[in-house]
């Protein structure tokens, strides 16, 4: 998904790397959980150590593939809406919306948090972010914003607890998974995780690879979030 610094060694690029979007300790955050708009229902807002993070691999068939390390990616900022109605749970919809410049390239704090333990220096990570902001990556000038959407929830066999379909955006190509979320209403929480494995190609991006092919990432991205919300407010029945 990334690129790497041209002339870089290869143990400096990105044959595989960790796209993590963590709200914790962020001042520039939004994040509300409101109940559907149909009688009355829970207004929530979300705590502030809720995640959202994906995994690029590296290409293990790289000669140089052994040279790699992972990368880690944080949004600096972004916002998340979140509408569920016990009483309608097929009209839930939840919404994290991430501004792609407000990503952020292997701050010190973050590799830290992913277990990576080498640091890059400014200048690496400086370049390492405009490649990965360009047109043949994230494309960030045409298509400025990743999206997250959950819908369509489906109560389980445990009471409380409602899958939900997924659906991603980024470079503006959707790629969609049924019952891909879990989402858990347990008195004045509510909660949401889950994981799904898409591929580079499913946004129309071809996986980096560079010195012919010698690194490189491999086609699956893993995506991983999870958030817990509180109740604050109750909202009226609609007249």
């Amino acid at each position: 998904m990334f690129g790497c610094p041209t002339g870089r060694a290869p143990g400096r690029c990105w044959p595989a790397a960790v796209l993590a979007f963590s709200i914790s300790g962020l001042a520039a955050f939004s994040a509300v959980a409101q109940s559907a708009p149909s009688g009355g229902g829970a207004i929530f807002t979300a705590r502030p150590d809720a995640l959202f993070y994906a995994r690029v691999y590296r290409n293990p068939s790289g000669v140089l593939s052994s040279l790699s390390h992972d990368h880690v990616i944080r949004a600096g900022a972004f916002t998340v809406s979140i509408r569920f109605d016990a009483s309608a749970p097929g009209r839930c919809s939840a919404t994290l919306r991430i501004p792609v410049k407000s990503l952020m390239v292997d701050e010190p704090s973050m590799r830290q948090r992913v277990g990576l333990s080498t640091p890059l220096d400014a200048s690496d990570r400086k370049t390492v972010r405009q490649h990965m902001l360009a047109e043949d990556q994230l494309d960030a000038e045409h298509h400025p914003e990743i999206q997250v959407s959950l819908a369509g929830c489906v109560e389980t066999t445990t009471r409380g607890s409602y899958l939900a379909d997924v659906s991603l955006t980024i470079r503006g190509k959707t790629a969609r998974r049924e019952r891909a979320a879990l989402i858990t209403l347990a008195g004045s929480q509510l909660g949401t995780r889950g994981s799904l494995r898409l591929s580079h190609a499913a946004f129309g991006i071809r996986p980096y690879s560079a010195w012919l092919g010698s690194v490189g990432n491999a086609e699956p991205i893993d995506f991983v979030w999870a958030l817990q919300a509180d109740q604050v407010a109750q909202s009226p029945p609609k007249p």
